[in-house]
Parts: structure tokens; C-alpha cells; sequence
């Protein structure tokens, strides 16, 4: 099959995506970085505009680079772990409704970068680290204003004496919250297999200004970062829906192998639209909405933070409504 685009005008940094996008016009689906080379090598004038003995890894970085800064304007969308679909086709209803979903995966980015984060000395705390959510009334947002705190790049952090502080951010919809649900992928590759979360983790950066003054602009906006880094796909529906954030508490499990070495300050991010995660154009495969009405007869599969942090939220609404 003679392929119907032309790519002789293609230079440059552009032309893997372009040749990228022409082998996923031919596949008509969704199609993995190898099989996207397999398809080029199929046609010669697609062919020469490829080099280099891995040319699968190129694509997938040129494809995921793309996604991560264009967001819902990149002409791609990946559908499976180093899988990519083309958007034009997806919100055009070519494609099958089955291949209309984006997958969420790790952040390789934040995996490996050494930008500094923040951190605590275990003996400067003065809390009883156990596992267990400590809301605001037991640590107000007071207490981090005088706690010393340092920044370490990622891989420097001395584990024995310091702890890592992040964001663990909940959002919430009148009574119900978004939960991110493993994939066959995290399963094998994470810590947290089989586990889903009612919060999403953020970082919190040298460069955030005031983000325990009285004022909470600090705080505020270093959750919208967060928040729409991890939803970059979306264009901008989340950050128009925002109503209120609102400091929780503080969130800790020291025996589980993925958070000993880290303690959560929960926020809380209620909007006002519970934006469709499922849809007929572009829905996304592992996140759903989870109702807070009813506490589970197991926190088997809930992550170390997100069963203390739903308790919490349960009971809350339970107070709410009495």
C-alpha cells in the first residue's frame, strides 16, 4: 500500500512525528512505538526519513515529549504504555470506540528528575509519625510555617534522618472523589501493584513563594501546578471547575515501601463540575470518580496514604450530613 502523504518537506526535529503520524494514518488505530517503525520500514519514501539503530526509542520520545507539552493540542495521545493513537482520528470517531481512551502512566520526567525537594529533619517534626492522617485541627497549617525545612535533589536525600515532604492532593466533587486505578503496567513496575489512590502526588519546589503564609496563595497555587501537570491532556477543564482548596492535615505510614521515607500534607480540591472522565470522544482509562458515602469492607487495595485519607473524608462527610 502506497502511503496517501507526502513527507518531502519534513526537516529537521519534526520529521520523526511526521512520519510517525503517517504510519498511524496507514495502521488506522492506536499502534505501539515498534509497530509505528515496522510500518515506516514497510514504505520506502517513509523509510528514508528514519536513521539509527533504534528507531522505536526515538519515536517514543519524540511522540512523548509532544504529548507532555501540548497537552490536549498534540496531535497524539497515548493510549497504552508506549502506545500512541492519533487525536484527529480519535475525536473523529475513526477510530473504534475501544481505541478512544488515554492512558495515564508513570511520570517518567518526575521519576528522574533531580530538581530539589522538600524536606524535614525527623527530630525537627515533633510529631508522632505512626500510620495514621493527622487532620488540621492536630497540625494546623501554623506548624509548617516554623518547621525548618531543606532542599535536596531527589537522589541526595538522606533517608535515615530526613523525610520528604509532598502534596497528596484530593479532588473532590460534592461526594465523590477522582481515584487513580493501577494499570497492568504498574503492576509490574511499581511499588504500589494492585493498589489505587484517592489523591494524587505533588512536589513542592524551592521556587514556591509563601506556600504556608496566612494568605494560602502559596499553597493554592502550588496545587493548581500539580494538579494541572497531572492533567495535561485536559484543556483546561479542571482549572476553570476549582472552587476552594483547603488544607486537611497531614498523612503518614512509615512501614509501607513506598512512603516510609515521605509525609503527605492533604489538600483538598473541591470543583464545581464533575468533568466526564469516561466519553464518547476521549475518555481516560484509569481514573474513575469513587463515592465517599459508603467506607469499603477492605483497604487491601488502597495505597498506604489513601486509606488513612479516606477515612478521613468519610467521616467528614458523615459529620456533614448529620
Amino acid at each position: 500500500m502506497k502511503p496517501p502523504y507526502t513527507t518531502s518537506a519534513v526537516v529537521g526535529t519534526q520529521r520523526y512525528k511526521a512520519v510517525a503520524e503517517l504510519a498511524l494514518r496507514i495502521l488506522g488505530r492506536p499502534a505501539t512505538a515498534g509497530e509505528i517503525v515496522d510500518c515506516i520500514l514497510q514504505h520506502k519514501e517513509l523509510s528514508q526519513q528514519i536513521a539509527g539503530r533504534t528507531p522505536h526509542k526515538t519515536i517514543q520520545a519524540r511522540l512523548s515529549t509532544d504529548i507532555r507539552k501540548n497537552g490536549s493540542q498534540s496531535r497524539f495521545y497515548r493510549y497504552a504504555p508506549a502506545t500512541f493513537g492519533l487525536r484527529e482520528l480519535a475525536e473523529g470517531g475513526a477510530y473504534d470506540r475501544s481505541y478512544r481512551r488515554i492512558y495515564i502512566g508513570r511520570d517518567r520526567r518526575r521519576e528522574v528528575d533531580q530538581t530539589p525537594v522538600m524536606c524535614a529533619l525527623k527530630e525537627d517534626m515533633n510529631l508522632r509519625l505512626h500510620n495514621k492522617i493527622m487532620p488540621s485541627d492536630v497540625v494546623p497549617m501554623r506548624y509548617w510555617r516554623s518547621l525548618r525545612r531543606d532542599f535536596f535533589p531527589k537522589g541526595k536525600v538522606d533517608r535515615t534522618k530526613y523525610l520528604e515532604i509532598q502534596l497528596f492532593i484530593v479532588i473532590r466533587h460534592k461526594n465523590s472523589v477522582i481515584c487513580y486505578m493501577p494499570t497492568e503496567f504498574d503492576e509490574k513496575y511499581k511499588e504500589t501493584a494492585n493498589f489505587y489512590s484517592v489523591g494524587i502526588s505533588g512536589s513542592i519546589k524551592e521556587d514556591d513563594i509563601d506556600l504556608f503564609d496566612q494568605s494560602g496563595v502559596g499553597f493554592e497555587n502550588a496545587n493548581v501546578r500539580e494538579i494541572s501537570n497531572f492533567f495535561y491532556f485536559l484543556p483546561n477543564e479542571l482549572g476553570k471547575s476549582i472552587e476552594k482548596i483547603s488544607y486537611l492535615g497531614v498523612v503518614s505510614d512509615q512501614i509501607s515501601p513506598e512512603r516510609h521515607a515521605q509525609i503527605g500534607i492533604v489538600s483538598q480540591v473541591s470543583i464545581k463540575d464533575e468533568f466526564a472522565l469516561s466519553n464518547s470522544i476521549l475518555g481516560i482509562t484509569n481514573l474513575e470518580w469513587r463515592g465517599l458515602q459508603r467506607i469499603p469492607n477492605s483497604f487491601d487495595h488502597m495505597d498506604a496514604w489513601s486509606k488513612y485519607t479516606f477515612r478521613l473524608l468519610h467521616e467528614q462527610l458523615l459529620s456533614e450530613d448529620v
